[in-house]
């Protein structure tokens, strides 16, 4: 568990290989759409597979890739925003008032319990981002497109700056 977020929900971390520069895949940041998790668990499941029977995937012997690179996944950023959309506002904990204030329907909530949409949540680009978002009506917390008040402020976009800066990781993939 690498950060719990605001209604206690854990984010899981699955890692592989070696800890030096490892790759980051992450999914579920928005939580519209549950593939991205769902394929993530199955490479993560394929990857034990392979590690376990020596097996290749696509022609690459993972033990031997492992043995020089590792491998972090994460595939659920956004526990709290998968479980509004599945269960509704309920779902959001001492939060749900406000899910229920800002959104009729959580079908198409994207952000986290808190109404800020973690991909829009990071320092880079932060202020011209939340200038384009307040620009067209994003002032609030809200289903989607509310960056917050400063970048990080969230504790799982927190979660993944911390993890790429200790990590060192060589590279992100979402």
């Amino acid at each position: 568990v690498c950060a719990r977020s605001w209604s206690g929900r854990a984010l899981f971390t699955l890692s592989l290989g070696s800890t030096k520069e490892p790759a980051l895949y992450i999914a579920g940041v928005r939580s519209g759409s549950t593939a991205g998790t769902q394929v993530l668990l199955k490479l993560f499941e394929r990857l034990c597979e392979c590690v376990d029977t020596r097996g290749e995937i696509a022609g690459i012997k993972i033990n031997d890739v492992l043995h020089e690179k590792g491998v972090v996944i994460i595939p659920c950023v956004n526990p709290d925003g998968m479980e509004i959309v599945s269960s509704g506002a309920v779902a959001a904990g001492s939060y749900a008032g406000l899910v229920e204030r800002v959104c009729a329907d959580t079908d198409s909530w994207q952000a986290n319990a808190r109404g800020v949409d973690l991909e829009l949540n990071f320092s880079d680009g932060f202020t011209q981002t939340k200038r384009i978002a307040e620009g067209c009506g994003y002032t609030a917390p809200g289903p989607y497109f509310y960056v917050g008040k400063v970048p990080e402020s969230e504790p799982e976009s927190r979660a993944l700056v911390r993890m790429c800066r200790s990590r060192k990781i060589r590279h992100s993939v979402i």
